[in-house]
């Protein structure tokens, strides 16, 4: 059945969003006629091999890090279940790990399995109402085999900034103290690359995370930053890939995507502060047109592109399937939970209610965003709220 709504508003880029023309025409090759496997030695395999060097140069460039410190895997979800569940191994104690309470599942969820199976101890690191990780908790919380501290740069859903030099801070003290090299600093920027500077030097971190289908670029490759000092045993066995950490063919055309997209994420930044403007229009017009509205999160340390509320007295899944009738693409929060009608742990973090965080809506800008998308929103959005609070 065809669409016949009149325009098409996507404000969803936290999810994902759509591969940049420039890098669909750098890949589309690499499916077709460069499409050498390059751990083949000739020529078509030598090919993808000088590619895949290439590509990881580039990464280790916007990541301020050395060529064999690049790993490329899958997905996000892969890279953050890597470090959990291997860095336990490094240890013949029984580790502790601390995680921010307000983290992505793909980092929360094997954390707590890790700890209900026993291999780990596992605390949260409390978070304020706006969403900022609690620096004394994270102080009183550090222990003598605290190995792992885990914590977003943005979080996905409201799109808070986590202050991460503070935070090294406080892990290199504990190091110094304990005489120690760990607990080692994971950090999945995966929301931040394409607003902030993620050079690893700047917050010291040991492990960080980055996804290309978070940056206009393809899903499927994920890069993982770890310290060449970290060695972690294999997380796949078999023909020594990525430098025996991930072994499996690697998938050329999505490592490349990835690359290309970091490239014109530099070329892109300046958009930052028009794609502020609308989300702050956004925002304006929601407050001004709409009553029973709570913003979430702190509007001064959030990236531009994010705007999270909670629209009282209305459920959120009804809301975002309402207005996607009238070709408005919004998100209740984290992609990974929005088919599972439950509160997110984010939301519940913040002190929100169970019904408060049911009614949570996720506006994420993306780049392409137009003045007259923002208008439209407004024609339909207060409508919408307001018919369903009728109901």
């Amino acid at each position: 059945m065809k669409d016949t709504f009149k325009r098409k508003v996507y404000l969803d880029a936290s999810a994902t969003t759509p591969v940049d023309k420039e890098v669909l025409d750098y890949i589309l090759p690499y499916f077709s006629l460069k499409f050498g496997n390059p751990s083949s030695l000739h020529s078509l395999g030598r090919e993808a091999k000088s590619a895949l060097e290439e590509a990881r140069e580039k990464v280790a460039n916007f990541l301020g890090c050395s060529f064999s410190e690049v790993f490329f895997t899958s997905s996000a979800t892969e890279s953050n279940n890597l470090v959990l569940k291997k860095v336990l191994k490094l240890f013949n104690f029984k580790p502790h790990y601390l995680v921010s309470a307000i983290e992505h599942s793909s980092v929360l969820n094997p954390a707590k399995k890790l700890a209900q199976e026993g291999k780990i101890d596992l605390d949260l690191i409390k978070v304020s109402k706006d969403g900022i990780l609690d620096l004394e908790d994270l102080k009183a919380k550090l222990k003598e085999n605290t190995v792992l501290v885990s914590v977003s740069y943005v979080n996905s859903e409201i799109g808070t900034i986590q202050p991460l030099k503070e935070i090294a801070q406080i892990i290199r003290e504990h190091r110094e103290k304990q005489g120690t090299r760990y607990p080692f600093f994971h950090v999945d920027a995966v929301q931040a690359v394409n607003f902030l500077d993620c050079k690893v030097s700047n917050f010291l971190a040991d492990f960080l995370v980055i996804s290309a289908h978070k940056i206009y670029g393809p899903k499927g490759a994920s890069a993982l930053f770890k310290r060449e000092d970290i060695k972690l045993d294999s997380w796949l066995e078999g023909g020594e890939q990525e430098f025996g950490l991930r072994s499996s063919t690697e998938n050329i055309p999505a490592i490349l995507g990835l690359a290309k997209a970091l490239e014109l994420v530099e070329k892109y930044k300046g958009k930052a502060l028009e794609i502020k403007r609308l989300r702050d229009k956004l925002l304006q017009g929601i407050l001004a047109e709409i009553g029973g509205v709570e913003v979430v999160g702190s509007l001064e340390k959030r990236i531009p592109n994010n705007l999270g509320v909670i629209f009282k007295g209305v459920e959120a899944e009804i809301l975002i399937l309402a207005l996607d009738k009238e070709g408005i693409m919004i998100s209740s929060g984290s992609a990974c939970t929005t088919r599972e009608i439950k509160p997110s742990e984010t939301l519940l973090a913040l002190g929100k209610s169970k019904r408060e965080a049911l009614s949570f809506i996720r506006f994420s800008l993306p780049r392409f965003i137009k003045e007259e998308d923002i208008d439209y929103v407004f024609n339909i959005l207060p409508k919408v709220v307001k018919s369903l609070k009728e109901r």
